[in-house]
C-alpha cells in the first residue's frame, strides 16, 4: 500500500471537483460522468451521476447524458464541455 498516494489522489480531487472555479459544481459532475465514461469505469460513472442528479434532478437527462451527451437536451456550452471532456 501507498497512503501518501492515495492522499494525493484525494487532493486533485478535491480541487478538481470543489475549488473555485469558473465552473459550476453540477458542469464538473457533468465532464466528470463523461471522463468516467471515457474511461470505461462504470463505478466513477455511478458516482458522478449520482452527484449530477443532485443538482440536475433529471434522470431522463442523466441517462441521455451517458448513452450519448448530444441527445441529452444540453445547452451549447455544455456541449462543448463534454466534447473537452471526451477528449480529455
Amino acid at each position: 500500500m501507498h497512503p501518501e498516494s492515495i492522499m494525493k489522489h484525494i487532493d486533485l480531487y478535491l480541487e478538481i471537483m470543489f475549488s473555485k472555479s469558473p465552473l459550476s459544481r453540477d458542469e464538473r459532475e457533468m465532464m466528470a460522468v463523461i471522463v468516467s465514461k471515457s474511461n470505461g469505469c462504470d463505478y466513477c460513472v455511478q458516482h458522478h451521476v449520482q452527484a449530477l442528479q443532485h443538482y440536475w434532478k433529471k434522470h431522463e437527462k442523466i441517462q441521455n447524458l451517458i448513452r450519448d451527451y448530444n441527445s441529452a437536451n444540453l445547452s451549447a456550452s455544455e456541449k462543448l464541455l463534454c466534447e473537452f471532456a471526451k477528449h480529455l
